[in-house]
């Protein structure tokens, strides 16, 4: 009977991974578990009830027979094959993984799983590598790792603990889509080695979710990056970086809108975009500045004239929010002046009529702003005359101060959707 292979979840999908591995074993090689034949590589170190297994339970020299066996394999290919593949994909490493220094060829381990700290701190991958669906459920070191190949895939690989790739070497392309790093995720250059400093091929990591701080300070990134649909819980750092010019946050998340250190990571995202010219990432990364400045701003003057500018367009970056408050003040002062007309001329005009020059009212205070206006050019907003013994002049002072305030108001909103829309859509 064969290995039955690997079972694992990806989302709300069942995946089973067949066993490559068949032709290596007896069945008295195989492991029972949970009703499963499995081989050593593929069985599981707990079963469906939480108990180890007999590999969960393997000594050190058991283990080490298991490392053993992994890097017979992976010379015999470095020797016979240069062009052969390490498939390692849906293996369960046992123990503490530990290939520091390792030279790889094409290795696979999609849908690996690493129980304890996986340590590939300067490790050599010669061609392709991809970690497909892997899950790192501790630490997991990249440290000074040569990624050699044309392609480094950890696409929807999951990291449960710390991730360190600092001073690693990327040549060719990096896939990090739909990835998950529950905690700290660290890709910066320490700026010891100038010839790591760069990602020399494409980037990517659209949809990845990262829970904690990412780092990417000094890195140079030579060729285009996506991080669209991307969530930061926390700022991501890019400090002394170069960023390329086709980088794109296209509805990237960032919910980290705390404090210093959280603008000071904004500001130089800000900064960049606004070198490169991309107005859009400019003005989003300076509006999540302002954000999270606002929470130590200790000025009441200023913190008040921050929070108007949120609530009345998102810091500039909307041309509908000051269209929308625009209508809610017209409405409002169309309501404030249908009950000053209902006192005043209820005796000159209908109902209906004291309705339509309310709205007629406010509407001039935004087409003609601080006009002039006394008892007869109220009436001919209407069309008609005004009675022969109007009201005192004096009853119209509070008239004129509303409506100056809903002009000043009304200037203001459409002076700031205008400027959002100049900024959208600004050249050069």
């Amino acid at each position: 009977m064969p290995c039955a292979g690997t079972t694992v979840k990806s989302g709300k999908a069942v995946v089973i991974i067949p066993c490559q591995f068949s032709s290596d074993f007896q069945e008295g090689d195989l492991m029972d578990v949970d009703g499963k034949k499995l081989c050593p590589f593929h069985a599981p170190l707990e079963d469906e009830n939480g108990n180890l297994t007999t590999k969960g339970g393997w000594t050190p020299d058991k283990i080490e027979e298991f490392y053993a066996d992994i890097s017979r394999r992976r010379g015999n290919i470095l020797e016979t094959s240069p062009y052969g593949t390490l498939d390692l994909s849906g293996v369960i490493f046992p123990g503490y993984p530990e290939f520091r220094g390792i030279e790889f060829p094409f290795v696979d381990f999609s849908y690996a799983q690493f129980h304890n700290t996986a340590d590939f701190r300067d490790a050599h991958f010669t061609s392709n590598v991809k970690f497909t669906h892997a899950q790192f459920k501790v630490d997991s070191l990249f440290n000074h790792a040569q990624f050699r190949g044309p392609l480094t895939i950890f696409g929807n690989t999951k990291f449960n603990d710390l991730v360190d790739f600092t001073d690693s070497n990327f040549e060719g392309k990096i896939d990090f889509r739909n990835a998950e790093f529950e905690w700290h995720v660290d890709f910066k250059n320490s700026g010891k080695n100038h010839e790591v400093e760069a990602f020399k091929g494409e980037v990517n990591f659209s949809g990845a979710k990262s829970l904690d701080e990412a780092n990417f300070d000094n890195r140079k990134f030579r060729q285009e990056t996506s991080f669209k649909n991307c969530t930061f819980h926390k700022a991501p750092r890019f400090h002394g970086c170069r960023l390329h010019q086709d980088t794109k946050f296209t509805d990237a998340k960032f919910l980290d809108r705390q404090g210093n250190e959280a603008a000071s990571a904004y500001r130089t995202l800000k900064l960049d975009m606004e070198e490169k010219r991309a107005r859009q990432e400019q003005l989003m990364f300076y509006a999540l500045e302002m954000k999270s400045r606002y929470h130590t701003e200790n000025r009441k003057l200023i913190k008040f004239l921050s929070s108007l500018y949120e609530l009345a367009s998102d810091y500039g970056q909307s041309i509908i929010w000051p269209l929308i408050w625009l209508m809610y003040f017209f409405a409002l002062f169309a309501t404030i002046y249908a009950n000053f007309f209902n006192v005043l001329l209820i005796d000159c005009l209908e109902s209906t009529e004291i309705l339509l020059l309310s709205s007629r009212f406010s509407l001039e205070q935004i087409i003609s702003p601080f006009g002039a206006f006394d008892l007869p050019s109220l009436f001919q907003l209407l069309g008609k005359s005004p009675p022969e013994i109007p009201p005192s002049p004096t009853s119209f002072s509070l008239l004129r101060l509303v409506g100056g305030l809903q002009s000043f108001l009304s200037l203001g909103l459409l002076l700031l959707s205008a400027l959002a829309a100049r900024w959208r859509f600004k050249i050069g």
